[in-house]
């Protein structure tokens, strides 16, 4: 069924699972897509973010709901996961993550949404306290795998969005069509989320 919809990508982690919630809308999916969605995740995780992840974090699941209220949705377990980082040092910081910016050109907000990465291990941690630059950009080109997809893969034709926080403000849309991406070198948080910013 065409529509919005919620897609909670889960990562296994020794703190527990960290979820990260991305939005698409969906011109066409059936259930046999969203598994072959969730493989595909699955290997751009191997592809871009695996080697810079410590063992103990991975991709679980990826949980998908349409995006209205009470909405039910399904979890799909990509094949063979939960596949963990490969990175050889196994000091990380629990809460630390790359942001990855989600842009959006359009004329009215949200213009700007919120990624984060975790488990990237410290060596990739430079002297000035910032992540070096082959972690930035292989957390953004993850991200931006996932926003390139567009299918059709077994029914599905999605464009990723940001949902806005707050649509009832002035100029504002309830979602914004995710033009770019970008990743920073400055460590962030897992708790550093933002009022005002969309998802």
């Amino acid at each position: 069924m065409a529509g919005n919809y919620e897609v909670v990508v889960g990562w296994t982690s020794p703190a527990g699972q960290f979820k990260n919630v991305l939005h698409y809308a969906v011109a066409d999916e059936s259930n046999a897509g969203w598994q072959e969605w969730a493989n595909y995740v699955q290997s751009m995780f191997i592809l871009h973010w695996q080697q810079y992840c410590v063992d103990t974090f991975g991709i679980e699941s990826v949980y998908v709901r349409e995006d209205i209220e009470n909405g039910v949705g399904v979890t799909y377990v990509p094949a063979g996961a939960p596949v963990y980082g490969t990175s050889a040092e196994d000091e990380f910081m629990g809460q630390a993550a790359v942001l990855v910016n989600k842009r959006s050109n359009g004329p009215s907000r949200p213009v700007l949404g919120r990624a984060y990465l975790p488990g990237s291990a410290l060596e990739y941690v430079t002297d000035q306290s910032a992540w070096a630059n082959n972690v930035r950009d292989a957390a953004e080109a993850f991200l931006e795998s996932l926003r390139l997809y567009s299918g059709p893969v077994e029914g599905i034709d999605m464009q990723m969005l940001i949902k806005a926080a707050d649509p009832t403000r002035p100029n504002t849309s309830d979602y914004g069509i995710v033009t770019s991406i970008d990743a920073i070198n400055a460590i962030t948080t897992l708790r550093s989320r933002k009022r005002g910013v969309g998802a």
